[in-house]
């Protein structure tokens, strides 16, 4: 039973982190494309807390990826306001998520 409830978690996770690389790409809005950013800044944040939580003390290499996989949407964020590349920001944000739930599925 608790296999199929992990199973629905990981449904709703991927779909949430879908629904916002695509929103990031394909919001004209501005000011909602900056919440959007924002958001998936903090879930690439959450997937590297989860990723980093579920592995054994041992797996010190697969830690490390994962906080870095985390910290590419941080990076992300600071470029975005620092210098304001907007396309590179993006890009390390949705490499934050998309990297962390790919390593969070098969890692």
């Amino acid at each position: 039973m608790a296999l199929g409830w992990l199973f629905i978690v990981f449904l709703v996770m991927t779909g949430i982190s879908i629904a916002g690389v695509a929103a990031l790409f394909l919001m004209k809005n501005e000011t909602v494309k900056k919440y959007v950013f924002i958001g998936l800044v903090i879930w690439g944040l959450v997937i590297a807390y989860l990723e980093f939580t579920a592995l054994p003390v041992n797996f010190t290499v697969e830690k490390i990826s994962a906080v870095a996989i985390g910290l590419l949407g941080v990076f992300g964020l600071g470029i975005k306001f620092m210098t304001g590349h907007e396309k590179a920001a993006n890009l390390l944000v949705t490499l934050s998520v998309l990297l962390g739930m790919f390593q969070l599925f098969f890692g």
